[in-house]
């Protein structure tokens, strides 16, 4: 199984997109803390009932 060329295909992308999924974790943590970074508070909450 190992010397045939699917497996190193398939590890080579696995690996891929397990870099991908990191960098994209990791952009989001500094996306979030960054200190220009927009904080929406809400001020009053209007035309939303509930269905309590």
């Amino acid at each position: 199984v190992v010397s045939q060329p699917l497996f190193f295909i398939g590890l080579t992308v696995a690996i891929f997109g397990l870099l991908f999924v990191l960098a994209g974790f990791l952009g989001e943590l500094i996306a979030r803390g960054a200190p220009d970074r927009k904080r929406y508070n809400v001020a009053e909450k209007c035309g939303f009932e509930g269905t309590d």
